[in-house]
């Protein structure tokens, strides 16, 4: 969320456009917005744009403060930073410390240890990475949803401070240099540069893995430098009455409308988010008059009514109480659907909120004026250092207490069997006396590191594969995991077996990229690339067998798709066995929260068998394979014959809705290794 004030009264500056010193409508414009991202998260579920109005205004009066101190020749980076530093400081750490001392006690140890992290990224201002790299889909958060999701928008924001000074003075002194006779249409065409060429950044993102393209703050800096453009219009410019109420007034109607119109959540930072940030831009250029008696459009006069102007001041504190109250209602009530009473409620609170923390602790930092004095500068920088104290001291032992570690490599037995109560080897126990592993705090993280094993869906276009190397390296067999994540959790079992075997196994993954020849529909260019340098590897290296996905779960119906069998066969013309195992379960709900609440034992902590497979074997399903094709499916070893637990053989199998654990895994390597031998595609075992 960008939600800013003018950083000072200077002058006009004249190469930009004046217009009233004090811009009551761009205060409503705030509050409009902040009131729109909370209805939508509340009552919609989806994203209403108003994030995408706060940054083009921020932009526009960031890009004005700078031009006017650096026109006068009062700009100083080292102020800039404090003054930044006074405005969005202190309303954040108060937050943040709220949410250290509430998690605990409102959220499930699940979600409360990943939530360790996440404030950690929100404390240094790097969050929108954090969630980036966590593969956090904004479009698709639940009841486990972090109560601090919302401080990616802050920390793009922070970014954007830190950095968008820098590039308006580089843009001034190439100008100056460059374009001495009209230095700032120089400044204008740099801005223009830096909006069209993150754009494009965020139209490659989109295509190539929109979700993290959402938090990537490249994909989102034209939205701040569109603002910016409009700071740079002369002085002089007075577009006349009519076209500024044309403009004030679709602009108006494109921020209230286009979240309800538009899944700006799907394509954001991408073309459809031209509809806020375009109209957002309307509703400022409504504003720009030659002369302060100048009568306003209407819209001015409706953002500027004092009411909304009000809570437009409020909008910043606001936006950051509004989310956690959200998170910490849904988690009590146990529901995401919170209807009108509750969702009401939390507007009101957070409302409340906003004005206490405004009034007792925003404008008491905002009311140190900047001084030239260094001993000042350090005087402010103390008041807010403790702070900062306070939410780190507080949430470091949280962070080191709930770090956790990996289960044990080894595989689990006793009170732990696993898949292997499947088996005539264990008998299956009514209960058991310990606790099931691993532990539900460190569930999330029970999974195999990527070290570079595996590349990341929005990786650039691939030049070369990334692989990793294990078991006996001079073995006489290897065996190669293809596939994305749901190949990637059956890594821990098959290393097991490798060793078990006696076998060569690399991997060859990349999250979110299926192994098919054609790519599926949704593929983006990368994996199409990705798929292509993994088929022409393995042709040329001919391993003796890979290890895949046979089918998909994940949707309506269980299916498999052509482009599988059809690498397949590929990879049969090439002398290439594979090894392809049946998809595991999909939950519609996270089993892990559902475990920390009903109890590992509990039926509601299971979904029906029909639910998740199709009622035709997985050789149906392929239809025609090659004849080196070997297909394995272990259905039974996740499922009943009615059901599929998230608890088997007192053993997490899951770490989040659609991934097994782990530990899980490991249970799942003898069974493997039986299947490996009846296949005889590796001999018998010695």
């Amino acid at each position: 969320m960008a939600v800013s004030r003018p950083l000072g009264r200077q002058p006009p500056s004249p190469t930009a456009q004046p217009g009233r010193t004090r811009r009551d409508d761009l205060e409503g414009l705030r509050g409009i917005a902040a009131l729109l991202v909370a209805v939508y998260h509340i009552w919609f579920d989806r994203i209403s744009g108003g994030v995408d109005v706060f940054f083009v205004v921020s932009g526009y009066l960031m890009t004005r403060t700078i031009v006017r101190q650096v026109t006068v020749g009062s700009f100083s980076y080292r102020a800039h930073l404090l003054r930044i530093a006074r405005r969005i400081l202190p309303a954040a750490m108060l937050v943040l410390a709220t949410v250290v001392v509430v998690a605990p006690r409102v959220l499930s140890p699940v979600t409360w240890i990943s939530v360790d992290g996440d404030i950690r990224a929100s404390l240094l201002y790097v969050a929108n990475w954090h969630f980036a790299h966590a593969h956090i889909d904004y479009n698709a958060v639940d009841s486990s949803a972090s109560p601090v999701l919302h401080m990616w928008a802050m920390s793009v924001q922070g970014q954007f401070y830190v950095v968008w000074p820098l590039i308006v003075g580089a843009l001034v002194w190439l100008a100056a240099r460059i374009i001495p006779s009209r230095p700032p249409l120089g400044v204008v065409v740099g801005l223009i540069i830096v909006s069209v060429t993150s754009f494009w950044f965020a139209l490659r993102g989109v295509d190539s893995a929109q979700p993290y393209a959402y938090f990537d703050t490249r994909a989102r800096l034209w939205e701040f430098s569109v603002g910016g453009l409009l700071a740079l219009v002369p002085a002089t410019w007075d577009l006349g009455p009519r076209v500024r109420s044309v403009l004030g007034g679709l602009g108006l109607l494109g921020i209230l409308g286009g979240g309800l119109l538009l899944d700006i959540g799907r394509g954001a930072p991408g073309p459809v988010v031209l509809v806020p940030v375009l109209s957002a831009m309307g509703v400022i250029a409504a504003g720009f008059t030659s002369s302060d008696g100048a009568k306003l459009p209407i819209s001015a006069r409706l953002l500027g009514w004092r009411p909304l102007v009000l809570f437009g001041g409020v909008s910043y504190a606001f936006y950051l109480w509004h989310w956690p109250l959200l998170v910490f209602t849904r988690a009590e009530l146990g529901r995401v659907d919170l209807g009108v009473t509750a969702g009401v409620g939390i507007v009101l609170c957070s409302l409340a909120l906003a004005v206490v923390t405004s009034r007792g602790l925003e404008r008491p930092f905002e009311a140190v004026r900047a001084s030239r004095s260094g001993s000042s500068a350090l005087v402010r920088l103390d008041a807010l250092l403790p702070m900062f104290i306070l939410v780190i001291v507080v949430a470091l032992p949280l962070t080191l207490g709930g770090a956790g570690t990996p289960a044990d490599a080894g595989q689990p037995v006793g009170d732990h069997p696993g898949a292997l109560v499947f088996t005539a080897a264990v008998e299956a126990a009514e209960s058991y006396d310990a606790d099931p592993i691993p532990p539900l705090v460190e569930a999330r993280s029970d999974r195999a590191a990527n070290a570079g094993c595996s590349q990341r869906a929005r990786s650039p276009q691939p030049d070369e594969l990334l692989t990793c190397q294990f078991g006996n390296q001079d073995a006489e067999h290897d065996l190669v995991l293809v596939g994305a994540s749901h190949a990637r959790h059956w890594r821990a079992g098959l290393e097991l077996v490798a060793a078990e075997m006696d076998l060569r196994f690399t991997t060859l993954i990349r999250d979110g990229c299926r192994f098919s020849v054609p790519p599926l529909d949704d593929a983006s260019e990368e994996c199409s690339r990705w798929n292509q340098l993994v088929l022409r590897y393995l042709i040329e290296e001919r391993p003796h067998a890979i290890f895949t996905t046979a089918s998909i779960t994940r949707a309506d119906e269980e299916y498999v798709p052509s482009g599988y069998v059809s690498a397949w066969s590929k990879l049969d013309q090439a002398g290439v066995n594979v090894i392809a195992v049946r998809d595991t379960p999909n939950f519609p709900f996270d089993p892990l929260e559902c475990v920390a609440t009903h109890g590992p034992s509990s039926d509601e902590c299971s979904v029906a068998w029909r639910d998740v497979f199709s009622d035709q074997e997985i050789d149906e399903l392929t239809g025609v394979v090659p004849d080196s094709t070997y297909l394995i499916d272990l259905t039974d070893y996740f499922c009943s014959e009615e059901r599929c637990p998230a608890v088997v053989g007192n053993v997490l199998v899951y770490r989040d809705d659609n991934h097994i654990s782990d530990t899980y895994a490991r249970t799942l390597a003898p069974i493997l290794v039986d299947a490996f031998e009846v296949s005889g595609l590796f001999g018998p075992l010695e």
